[in-house]
Protein backbone atom coordinates (compact mmCIF):
# COMPACT_ATOMS: atom_id res chain seq x y z
CA UNK A 1 0.00 0.00 0.00
CA UNK A 2 1.42 3.52 -1.11
CA UNK A 3 0.83 6.34 1.37
CA UNK A 4 -0.38 9.27 -0.39
CA UNK A 5 -1.49 13.15 0.74
CA UNK A 6 -4.97 14.19 -1.21
CA UNK A 7 -6.18 17.76 -1.49
CA UNK A 8 -9.58 18.47 -1.41
CA UNK A 9 -11.12 22.20 -2.07
CA UNK A 10 -14.27 23.46 -3.04
CA UNK A 11 -16.00 26.81 -3.03
CA UNK A 12 -20.07 26.05 -4.32
CA UNK A 13 -23.05 24.11 -2.97
CA UNK A 14 -22.35 21.86 0.75
CA UNK A 15 -18.53 21.94 0.26
CA UNK A 16 -17.65 19.77 3.77
CA UNK A 17 -20.81 17.19 2.98
CA UNK A 18 -19.44 16.77 -0.77
CA UNK A 19 -15.52 16.33 0.80
CA UNK A 20 -17.17 13.15 3.17
CA UNK A 21 -19.44 11.90 0.46
CA UNK A 22 -15.80 11.99 -1.97
CA UNK A 23 -13.90 10.21 0.44
CA UNK A 24 -16.71 7.59 1.87
CA UNK A 25 -17.51 7.03 -2.06
CA UNK A 26 -13.33 6.65 -3.09
CA UNK A 27 -13.49 3.93 0.63
CA UNK A 28 -16.32 2.16 -0.21
CA UNK A 29 -14.84 1.26 -3.88
CA UNK A 30 -12.02 -0.08 -2.30
CA UNK A 31 -9.25 2.59 -4.19
CA UNK A 32 -8.24 3.98 -0.77
CA UNK A 33 -8.18 3.84 2.63
CA UNK A 34 -8.22 7.24 4.72
CA UNK A 35 -5.80 7.36 7.57
CA UNK A 36 -5.65 10.83 8.77
CA UNK A 37 -7.24 13.98 8.10
CA UNK A 38 -6.72 18.07 8.29
CA UNK A 39 -9.42 20.21 10.18
CA UNK A 40 -11.20 22.24 7.49
CA UNK A 41 -9.47 25.78 6.57
CA UNK A 42 -11.27 28.13 4.94
CA UNK A 43 -9.22 30.65 2.29
CA UNK A 44 -10.02 32.97 -0.08
CA UNK A 45 -11.12 32.52 -3.91
CA UNK A 46 -7.45 32.63 -5.62
CA UNK A 47 -6.71 32.99 -9.13
CA UNK A 48 -10.66 34.49 -9.67
CA UNK A 49 -13.31 36.23 -7.61
CA UNK A 50 -15.89 33.85 -6.36
CA UNK A 51 -17.33 32.83 -2.47
CA UNK A 52 -14.48 30.97 -0.09
CA UNK A 53 -12.76 27.96 -0.69
CA UNK A 54 -12.98 25.10 2.05
CA UNK A 55 -10.03 23.03 2.04
CA UNK A 56 -8.76 20.02 3.43
CA UNK A 57 -5.96 17.40 3.22
CA UNK A 58 -6.34 13.80 3.62
CA UNK A 59 -3.39 10.96 3.90
CA UNK A 60 -4.41 7.82 2.56
CA UNK A 61 -3.64 4.21 1.39
CA UNK A 62 -3.91 3.10 -2.17
CA UNK A 63 -2.78 -0.10 -3.98
CA UNK A 64 -3.73 1.64 -7.34
CA UNK A 65 -1.03 3.11 -9.67
CA UNK A 66 -0.71 7.34 -9.81
CA UNK A 67 -2.82 7.33 -13.13
CA UNK A 68 -5.45 4.49 -12.17
CA UNK A 69 -5.98 6.95 -8.71
CA UNK A 70 -6.35 10.48 -10.69
CA UNK A 71 -8.65 8.64 -13.23
CA UNK A 72 -10.76 7.81 -10.38
CA UNK A 73 -10.29 11.12 -8.62
CA UNK A 74 -11.44 12.73 -11.79
CA UNK A 75 -14.69 10.41 -12.33
CA UNK A 76 -15.19 11.35 -8.66
CA UNK A 77 -15.27 15.02 -9.06
CA UNK A 78 -17.46 14.69 -12.24
CA UNK A 79 -20.12 12.57 -9.81
CA UNK A 80 -20.07 15.49 -7.31
CA UNK A 81 -20.95 18.22 -9.73
CA UNK A 82 -17.44 19.63 -10.85
CA UNK A 83 -17.22 20.87 -14.31
CA UNK A 84 -13.91 21.16 -15.68
CA UNK A 85 -13.52 24.03 -18.22
CA UNK A 86 -11.79 26.68 -17.07
CA UNK A 87 -8.17 26.16 -14.69
CA UNK A 88 -9.90 28.68 -12.13
CA UNK A 89 -13.40 28.75 -11.31
CA UNK A 90 -16.00 27.77 -9.12
CA UNK A 91 -16.51 24.03 -8.00
CA UNK A 92 -17.99 21.97 -5.68
CA UNK A 93 -14.66 19.79 -5.24
CA UNK A 94 -11.17 19.48 -6.24
CA UNK A 95 -9.35 16.24 -5.73
CA UNK A 96 -5.60 16.60 -6.11
CA UNK A 97 -2.46 14.39 -5.55
CA UNK A 98 -0.48 16.31 -3.60
CA UNK A 99 2.61 13.93 -2.63
CA UNK A 100 2.95 9.72 -2.95
CA UNK A 101 5.11 8.03 -1.00
CA UNK A 102 8.81 7.30 -2.75
CA UNK A 103 7.11 8.32 -6.06
CA UNK A 104 7.81 10.75 -8.46
CA UNK A 105 5.48 11.64 -11.57
CA UNK A 106 5.85 13.72 -14.41
CA UNK A 107 3.72 12.88 -16.98
CA UNK A 108 0.85 14.85 -19.32
CA UNK A 109 -1.73 15.48 -16.89
CA UNK A 110 -0.02 14.49 -14.14
CA UNK A 111 2.65 16.06 -12.05
CA UNK A 112 3.22 14.67 -8.35
CA UNK A 113 4.35 15.86 -6.11
CA UNK A 114 2.10 18.58 -7.44
CA UNK A 115 4.17 21.49 -8.82
CA UNK A 116 2.16 24.51 -6.76
CA UNK A 117 1.58 22.58 -3.30
CA UNK A 118 4.75 24.08 -1.64
CA UNK A 119 3.68 28.23 -2.20
CA UNK A 120 -0.13 28.16 -1.48
CA UNK A 121 -0.98 28.47 1.96
CA UNK A 122 -4.30 26.77 1.76
CA UNK A 123 -2.64 23.10 0.84
CA UNK A 124 0.53 23.76 3.40
CA UNK A 125 -1.15 24.67 6.41
CA UNK A 126 -3.22 21.95 6.31
CA UNK A 127 -0.76 19.46 4.89
CA UNK A 128 1.79 20.16 7.65
CA UNK A 129 -1.07 19.57 10.22
CA UNK A 130 -1.67 15.95 9.16
CA UNK A 131 1.82 15.53 8.90
CA UNK A 132 4.57 17.71 9.59
CA UNK A 133 7.44 15.79 8.87
CA UNK A 134 5.94 14.71 6.05
CA UNK A 135 9.06 15.45 2.95
CA UNK A 136 8.65 17.25 -0.14
CA UNK A 137 10.89 18.90 -2.83
CA UNK A 138 13.74 18.58 0.05
CA UNK A 139 12.06 20.15 2.84
CA UNK A 140 9.41 18.91 5.29
CA UNK A 141 6.14 20.56 5.67
CA UNK A 142 6.47 22.44 8.94
CA UNK A 143 9.32 24.29 7.54
CA UNK A 144 7.20 25.24 4.28
CA UNK A 145 4.32 25.90 7.08
CA UNK A 146 6.67 28.38 8.72
CA UNK A 147 7.22 30.09 5.67
CA UNK A 148 3.90 30.88 4.68
CA UNK A 149 2.30 31.31 7.50
CA UNK A 150 2.93 35.19 8.49
CA UNK A 151 1.16 35.87 4.92
CA UNK A 152 -1.40 33.33 5.24
CA UNK A 153 -4.61 33.77 4.13
CA UNK A 154 -6.45 30.91 5.32
CA UNK A 155 -8.23 29.86 8.11
CA UNK A 156 -8.69 26.91 10.17
CA UNK A 157 -12.89 26.30 10.88
CA UNK A 158 -12.74 23.62 13.14
CA UNK A 159 -10.15 21.55 15.60
CA UNK A 160 -11.49 17.96 14.59
CA UNK A 161 -9.58 16.26 12.12
CA UNK A 162 -12.01 13.18 11.82
CA UNK A 163 -13.27 14.03 8.41
CA UNK A 164 -16.62 12.31 9.41
CA UNK A 165 -17.53 14.75 11.27
CA UNK A 166 -16.54 17.94 9.51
Amino acid sequence: MARVFLGLGGNVGKVPEVFRQSLESLESQGYVRVIHTSSLWRSPSWGFVGPDFYNAVAEIETDAEPSELLKVLLQEEQQRGRVRGDHMGDRPVDLDILSWEGRQVDEPGLTIPHPALTGRDFVVLPLAEVDPNLRVQGATAASYRQRLSAAATCQKLNDTNDWRHW
